[in-house]
């Protein structure tokens, strides 16, 4: 790349900025903070199986992130709204509770008429 600058200051790399931010500002004080309460009840004996437990949490997490994008990705998830006339039909149709399809339909007029 020509430019390094014009690169890195479009629009969607505001969310990168501010995670890493946070990352390298808050999250030692957070990780001290729960390695000073660790130590005094001392839970650091039983980081192997926090360990296992965080990376299954993590790997659960990461496949409902691939299978949501995947969904995302084939349309599943595009929803197009409803007009106002849609809902309000669709809420009567809720209220009544669909009596609308329990009466008998119309008769077909007689075609065969003798005059």
């Amino acid at each position: 790349m020509e430019n390094w600058f014009d690169y890195f200051k479009d629009r969607r790399f505001v969310p990168i900025f501010f995670v890493t931010l946070v990352v390298l500002f808050v999250g030692p004080l957070i990780l001290g903070i729960l390695f000073k309460i660790a130590d005094d009840y001392n839970l650091l004996n039983y980081w192997p199986l926090a360990l296992i437990g965080t990376g299954l949490w993590l790997v659960i997490l990461v496949r409902l992130a691939i299978a949501d994008m995947r969904a995302r990705r084939r349309g599943r998830y595009e929803m197009s709204p409803l007009s106002r006339d849609e809902r309000c039909k669709a809420r009567s149709k809720l209220k009544s509770g669909m009596n609308s399809l329990k009466r008998p339909a119309p008769r077909a007029p007689d075609t065969d008429l003798k005059y």
